[in-house]
């Protein structure tokens, strides 16, 4: 019997104007959404639901000055399933304008979308994330 339950999506995303605009975009693709503004609750929304799509931004901070910057230490996490009780083959899209190191983006089977983005850029992404995620062992 088909999972009948609604597509959901969490969306991290700490900038309210583009949340609410991303948030729409994923509405009209079909997704229920839950999001937040920060990564510091996702314990929290990964334990109770089940999600189909992540869509995450770059964390707030001194980003480009770490070694490893606290979302790729986040991404990790999320396509290690370390940490959370996640489905490894979740899509997961990294939606910011900070850019996204080809090598990291390949090796977590995630798809990166530029900001600014368009309702249609977004759309693609989701698409190339979930191919990434068939592709994840």
């Amino acid at each position: 019997m088909p999972d009948s339950r609604p597509l959901r999506a969490l969306l991290i995303e700490p900038e309210s104007v583009v949340a609410i605009t991303v948030k729409r975009w994923l509405e009209g693709f079909g997704y229920q959404v839950t999001d937040i503004q920060s990564a510091v609750h996702v314990n929290l929304l990964l334990v109770d639901t089940k999600y189909d799509l992540l869509v995450i931004t770059s964390l707030r901070g001194r980003e480009a000055l770490e070694e490893t910057p606290p979302s790729v230490k986040l991404l990790e996490e999320l396509r290690g399933g370390m940490r959370f009780h996640l489905n490894r083959k979740v899509p997961i899209v990294f939606h910011s304008g900070r850019g996204l190191d080809h090598t990291v983006a390949q090796r977590l089977a995630i798809a990166y979308v530029a900001k600014p983005s368009t309702q249609a850029t977004l759309e693609a992404g989701i698409a190339k994330a979930q191919d990434l995620a068939d592709q994840v062992r």
